[in-house]
């Protein structure tokens, strides 16, 4: 069993208790085996789970993709009734949660000797039983399949999906059930067997009988693939982005070699003279051991400016790497050719993200960077956005100007009720409402009897709106639910930029791989789906490129990326070692 299929980190939640349990019940297999090698005679009877074990991993593959597996939903209290009513598992949870798959290995022989068993018990209670006229099932027939599949539709019914309201549809397997007597070896099918299926089938439950095919072992070419994948016409940028976008890594022409990537960024080095800390290319070889060794005294936070240097300075020649191997502006052109309609093109930022990026640019950005920072936003900065830069003017129409969205952050979607409610659909509604929930104001909320605190809300919540809307969800926080504590990789910046995002319909593309991560993680939460581990961004409906294949080019459309994730560019100008004139120096 290739568990690959589903991550590296058991992503899919109850992947890795499926894992054990086979893992368990194969140590089994292996024990009976080992004692019986020399048995002669008849062996033992066998106890073994294989055939049900076997027939739930081919409805996992079948599935695919799945959202759970053994998961356990909880059936609705009955009137009057103060106890939990119990609950019902579901094997495989697919479809975004709209389908639930349950596996029975029960055989004829066993169903006969229950509907036996029910059929006395029918006797002695005489008259007594009966049931009011036009109910399906009668008491004889209310045997375990029939009992399982009313429990399960009942928690379908109090279970609906997140984000669309639908029920899920139930499928029962019967991998073990036959109703043709060619297959049951002459032997004639009772027909309240017969019977027990088509009521099943009245009910509304889909029923599929025998085993299916097992499937061959799963190969990388299965996996969704997102060449095809194409961003929607108007982009939303992140923070990340703009920096990127800005950065002289982004523009400055690119070294020949690795090696030259390399020299590109040289961290300070430990040499003092006079109280000063030198850059390592401009220090001079005449500087002697006893002027190092009178600076000895220097404060030891220097230790940290210096160990700090050394960090950035490799962490910027990596993404310098990453430029040479994928240049940013590059792959944006790439995706963004629709066909000759790039003239439509239009890219839009949060108010937010454009003053941060001032900010940030103003302290530690270089000339060239601080430019491209101010000409991004004006409608006539076309020129010295792109001036000195190795890509030619308006190499990506329409980037600038950068648009800038409203103050106010969206209230609610502007999705369609009309839209289909397609995988990728339900995607754009969950990143929209778990966005809005991470960015509710301080509230107290009930869930499940207990009074919870919204962990984000002082985190996340913009200081700047003075009565925000109150966001009705009825849920808490995720990181609530999950009883965990908040997210540090989730700031308020780029939760508002992914509402946007999802709100407008616009693909969001970013550089903030760990807050996608993140977000993601959240939404799983949110969707009932607690899980520890973070979600592959290589999944279906979270992957970089949110693959979905009709017109209209938007959010939740096939083909059409909801998130666009690419490698992160810093600020580098005033890192660089080769525009370091000599005597530039570094106080500390």
């Amino acid at each position: 069993m290739d568990g690959s299929a589903f991550g590296g980190n058991n992503e899919v939640v109850g992947i890795k208790n499926f894992r054990i349990s086979a893992e368990k019940d194969i140590e089994g297999l292996d024990t009976y085996i080992a004692q019986h090698l020399n048995t002669t005679g008849p062996l033992p009877p066998l106890s073994t789970n294989a055939p049900y074990i076997l027939a739930v991993w081919s409805e996992i593959i079948a599935a695919s993709p799945v959202h759970a597996v053994g998961k356990t939903f909880n059936l609705p209290k009955e009137k009057g009734q103060n106890k939990d009513a119990g609950s019902v598992k579901v094997d495989v949870v697919a479809d975004e949660g709209r389908r639930w798959i349950r596996v029975n290995t029960i055989k004829n022989s066993r169903l006969m000797a229950e509907i036996h068993e029910l059929d006395g018990y029918e006797s002695e209670s005489s008259e007594s039983s009966e049931q009011a006229n036009g109910n399906i099932v009668t008491p004889s027939h209310e045997n375990s399949i029939l009992r399982m599949a009313k429990s399960l539709l009942a928690a379908a019914k109090h279970n609906k999906v997140p984000d669309t309201g639908e029920t899920p549809r139930v499928t029962i397997r019967l991998t073990r059930l036959e109703l043709d007597p060619t297959s049951s070896g002459g032997e004639t099918i009772d027909p309240r067997i017969t019977r027990t299926v088509q009521d099943l089938a009245a009910m509304g439950i889909d029923v599929q009988l025998g085993e299916r095919p097992f499937p061959p072992r799963l190969s990388d070419a299965s996996a969704p693939s997102s060449a095809d994948v194409r961003p929607t016409l108007k982009v939303n940028l992140d923070l990340s982005l703009i920096i990127a976008l800005v950065s002289d890594l982004s523009h400055a022409p690119l070294p020949l070699t690795e090696e030259d990537a390399r020299e590109r960024f040289r961290p300070l080095t430990r040499v003092w003279k006079a109280g000063i800390l030198f850059r390592s290319s401009v220090i001079s070889d005449a500087i002697s051991d006893e002027e190092t060794d009178a600076n000895e005294e220097a404060p030891d936070n220097n230790e940290d400016v210096v160990k700090d240097s050394y960090e950035h300075s490799r962490a910027l020649a990596l993404q310098l790497l990453s430029e040479m191997r994928h240049s940013l502006l590059d792959e944006m052109a790439l995706h963004l050719k629709n066909d000759g309609a790039q003239s439509q093109l239009e890219f839009w930022t949060t108010p937010e993200a454009q003053q941060r990026c001032a900010k940030i640019v103003e302290k530690i950005g270089g000339p060239g960077e601080k430019r491209r920072a101010q000409a991004l936003f004006e409608s006539d900065g076309q020129t010295l956005f792109w001036q000195d830069s190795r890509f030619d003017m308006n190499f990506i129409p329409g980037l600038v100007p950068l648009h800038i969205y409203p103050q106010n952050v969206p209230s609610q979607s502007i999705l369609p009720a009309s839209k289909p409610t397609s995988s990728s659909e339900i995607f754009v509604r969950r990143l929209f409402r778990t966005c809005r929930i991470l960015l509710s104001p301080s509230q107290r909320r009930t869930h499940q009897g207990k009074s919870l605190e919204l962990v984000y809300a002082t985190e996340l919540a913009p200081s700047t709106e003075s009565s925000p809307q109150v966001i009705d969800t009825d849920v808490p926080s995720p990181s609530v639910l999950a009883g965990s504590r908040p997210n540090t990789r989730l700031t308020a910046h780029t939760v508002r930029s992914m509402l946007w995002g999802a709100s407008s319909r616009t693909t969001t593309l970013t550089a903030n791989r760990a807050s996608v991560r993140a977000v993601l993680r959240e939404m799983r939460v949110l969707a009932g789906v607690n899980t520890e581990v973070e979600p592959d961004l290589a999944a279906s409906d979270g992957r970089e490129l949110e693959a979905n294949t009709q017109p209209g080019n938007e959010v939740g459309d096939d083909g059409v990326a909801v998130l666009w994730i690419v490698e992160p560019r810093s600020l580098a100008e005033q890192m660089r070692s080769d525009v370091v004139s000599a005597g530039e120096r570094a106080k500390k």
